[in-house]
């Protein structure tokens, strides 16, 4: 998986790349899959050599093998492959560096800003409203589970949203960066107080670091390399420690807790045993499909559909899901209990082609404001394509940015109209005036 991950970094480099060429579209995507496989690989193989305790149930209730793991390896390797080939055949010769264009100054800010408020409130008003912030991380989970249906997507959507805003006002921000460096100081140094203040979601601080490394590389100040190693080190030293104060583990825990990266790997395994003990009651046509079905609203279908990550819990850990834990799921997961290899390429594939094409478009056409901001959104939020499953970045797009998009274009026009109806109010009341004095 190095080698393989290494070759595809110097093929970016040579077709143009630069030092931070980590920061393009694929090698970004290809370094979370890296994180989300190896760690894992590595604590698992070094805790059946040295006897180690475990830190994942599931492991020591099923007793994997070291073929077991060496398998989803393989899935993972054939993964990174399939990617790599498609993206460096969709992407050809072009810059490492997206091509920036246009005056930033005239982005439509205000209405960001007002975008931002009015999410942050509606958030607000659900959390107090349900006593999600009140409780426990796991309590949030079980208030949440339990909300009405159309409040749940709300709820959901909000968060996406509030996602779109910030990477938008951090593109602005950080466009004009002398004049605004302490604002962003104080919305990165607010986001670190308060994931371990609130210990409810890892994910805002590691929303706002990465929005702000993007954004400075890019449009501040190109980052040397052992800048981004050490910056990415931190980023991630954070949030392994959140997520240990937030459960509660013991400190010596640490070194050896792999935390989401090895629940996502571990599923791939868990699966594969119960899909060979004929446990699994999925067909792989249904697996595929619902990457299509789920961007379609629930209430709008005439069946239910499957949601890969609830299905897992629902089915094989009713008992967890109700104590507020959750797993995800994963694209080796999808994988294991779809069409196997096959889907595995076909996916990786399609989604190397589409990052690829994404990234050509991007770095020879040149990006405005818009382009920019939705070349950082997806990056940011790519990893969900490993994470959850590879169909997730058609709802992403569709539910999350779409609409954020649309929610600022219709403020900013409420805002300039009030502008012009303030502007011809004014030149009457100027014009009235002025025919008084005349007089």
């Amino acid at each position: 998986m190095f080698t393989i991950g290494l070759f595809f970094f110097y093929a970016v480099w040579r077709k143009g790349g630069t030092t931070t060429a980590l920061f393009e579209l694929g090698p970004f995507y290809i370094s979370i899959v890296l994180l989300y496989t190896v760690i894992p690989m590595a604590l698992i193989i070094l805790r059946n050599h040295y006897n180690l305790p475990l830190t994942n149930g599931r492991l020591d209730e099923n007793s994997f093998g070291i073929e077991d793991v060496a398998v989803i390896g393989l899935y993972s390797m054939l993964y990174i492959g399939a990617f790599s080939g498609g993206y460096l055949i969709a992407r050809g010769n072009c810059p490492s560096r997206v091509a920036i264009k246009g005056d930033w100054r005239y982005a439509p800010i205000h209405a960001i800003v007002v975008c931002i408020v009015i999410v942050q409130l509606l958030i607000e008003i659900v959390n107090r409203s349900y006593k999600l912030t009140l409780g426990s991380y796991w309590d949030m989970y079980i208030a949440i589970d339990r909300m009405p249906m159309i409040l749940k997507q709300l709820y959901s959507h909000a968060q996406g949203w509030f996602v779109a805003f910030l990477v938008m006002g951090g593109a602005f921000l950080f466009g004009r960066y002398k004049k605004y460096r302490y604002v962003i100081y104080l919305c990165a140094g607010t986001a670190i107080f308060r994931v371990f203040y609130v210990m409810h979601s890892r994910f805002d601080v590691m929303l706002i670091l990465g929005v702000c490394i993007l954004h400075y590389d890019r449009l501040v100040k190109r980052l040397r390399l052992w800048k981004v190693l050490l910056a990415g080190g931190l980023v991630f030293l954070i949030f392994d420690v959140a997520g240990l104060m937030r459960s509660g583990e013991r400190a010596e825990a640490f070194w050896m807790n792999g935390g989401e990266f090895e629940a996502m790997f571990v599923n791939a395994l868990d699966l594969r045993v119960k899909r060979d003990a004929g446990m699994v009651d999925l067909s792989p046509f249904s697996v595929v499909l619902s990457n299509v079905v789920n961007v379609v609203p629930q209430q709008v279908l005439p069946f239910r559909k499957v949601v890969l990550s609830s299905w897992y819990v629902d089915t094989f850990y009713e008992d967890y899901k109700n104590t507020g834990g959750g797993l995800a799921f994963g694209a080796l997961s999808e994988a294991v209990i779809g069409y196997g290899i096959v889907d595995l390429l076909v996916q990786a594939l399609v989604l190397g082609l589409v990052f690829g094409w994404i990234h050509r478009r991007c770095s020879t056409r040149g990006v405005g404001f818009w382009g920019w901001s939705f070349y950082t959104w997806f990056r940011i939020v790519s990893y969900e394509c490993f994470r959850d499953n590879s169909g997730v970045m058609i709802i992403l797009f569709s539910h999350m940015w779409l609409p954020a998009l649309v929610c600022v274009y219709s403020v900013n026009a409420l805002l300039k109209g009030r502008r012009s109806i303030g502007g011809r109010i004014g030149d009457m009341v100027s014009a009235g005036c002025l025919s008084i004095v005349d007089r």
